[in-house]
């Protein structure tokens, strides 16, 4: 009896950028600016880590694990519904997540090139078909070329933004206008 799906044994898995510590030995460095894991290398805010302090205390309790109080505060911010918002371990889960309930055998999924390779990988595992569309010249997502790639067959169009790896935005009023344009 086969215990793991056949069309898994030859995907890829998401590989993180190297620690700090690697970088430095391999170039006998002894500061380096990390980059790479969306690390900030100000470090955390100091607002961040009063709130960590005050709430060191009560790290023997559960959280609530749906957030309601943080989804609540934060779609009134917004201007939406608490429904609206997932909250996840990270980038990752949330990614992970949002592609497991969406995406079927055959779906498609449309990603920039270069992009955040969590978005190929995520697809691939759950059977989808990966469309890359390839960066502008000035290392912008071609946003005209992303919605001639939508078919009926597309679950998911994902625009990082600021883009990984080539740090590029797209502004509030491009997303509006794409958004608009999809099927």
């Amino acid at each position: 009896m086969k215990l793991f799906r056949e069309e898994l044994k030859d995907l890829s898995c998401y590989v993180p950028g190297k620690p700090l510590e690697e970088v430095m030995e391999a170039y006998g460095l002894t500061k380096i600016a990390k980059l790479a894991s969306n690390e900030n290398p100000l470090g955390p805010s100091p607002k961040a880590v009063e709130a960590i302090k005050r709430e060191a205390e009560n790290i023997n309790l559960y959280p609530d694990p749906d957030a309601r109080i943080l989804k609540r505060a934060l779609a009134q911010e917004l201007g939406i519904e608490p429904e609206q918002i997932l909250f996840g371990n990270g980038g990752e889960a949330t990614i992970q997540l949002t592609a497991a309930s969406i995406i079927g055998k055959g779906d498609e999924v449309v990603v920039p090139d270069p992009g955040f390779s969590l978005h190929e990988i995520t697809a691939s595992h759950m059977g989808g078909v990966v469309r890359k569309i390839p960066l502008k010249d000035d290392y912008s997502h071609d946003l005209e070329a992303m919605l001639e790639a939508v078919n009926e067959r597309t679950k998911i169009v994902y625009i990082t933004n600021p883009n990984n790896p080539t740090g590029v935005i797209v502004t509030r009023e491009e997303l509006e206008d794409f958004a608009k344009r999809l099927p």
